[in-house]
């Protein structure tokens, strides 16, 4: 196994072979379907795994004078490397702002076409606000219509309870009346009674008694 510095150097190396490639592939690549933008973002990749190698081996050179040498050529490969990414990834740019411009001017009414749907969406979604609460309402009513006959019935329920109750009391009114009557016809009768006994017992006293 080698030693620190020359695996740093060796994924130096593999990084910038990478964005190398990228690059290149860049050349020929199209925009309409995204792969420049993906070759783009490999050589970003490309080139932060550079520059960690880069900064570890900066560290790990100390006086080594050959290293260090090598490290001072890293950087400007890199440096260089980095321009060259720069310039592809902003051509890329230009690239899609003029295609984005050539379909607009292609369809000029995409963007009223996608305005009118998204305004018809709008409407469809307050239509259905207001629908649901019609149906809200309605039901609100409903049920208020139906406390209302509840409430109706119940109070003639009440009223009838009411009338039932008085012509209860009426009749046990007349009841205690009529009860009162036939205990004073019950208590004179007794007199009466009374009354023929003693004249019978003293008729019998005086028969006897002549």
């Amino acid at each position: 196994m080698g030693s620190i510095h020359e695996v740093y150097e060796e994924d130096y190396k593999e990084a910038i072979n990478t964005v190398c490639l990228a690059l290149e592939e860049l050349k020929d690549a199209p925009v309409s379907d995204g792969t420049a933008d993906g070759l783009v973002a490999k050589c970003r990749e490309g080139l932060d795994a550079a520059q960690e190698a880069i900064h570890s081996l900066d560290i790990n050179a100390g006086s080594q004078f050959e290293l260090n040498v090598r490290v001072t050529g890293y950087k400007k490969d890199f440096t260089r490397l980095r321009k060259d990414v720069d310039q592809a990834e902003a051509k890329v740019k230009r690239e899609v702002l003029l295609m984005a411009r050539r379909d607009e001017a292609d369809s000029p009414t995409r963007t009223t076409r996608e305005a009118l749907t998204h305004q018809t969406a709008r409407i469809d979604g307050q239509t259905e606000r207001v629908s649901e609460g019609l149906r809200i309402a309605q039901d609100i009513e409903a049920t208020g219509q139906n406390i209302s006959t509840n409430l109706h019935r119940q109070r003639e329920q009440m009223e009838r309870t009411q009338d039932t109750l008085y012509d209860t009391d009426d009749k046990a009114t007349q009841a205690r009346v009529l009860t009162q009557q036939i205990s004073k016809k019950v208590t004179q009768h007794k007199i009466m009674l009374m009354g023929v006994a003693a004249a019978l017992l003293v008729m019998i006293i005086i028969v006897a008694a002549f």
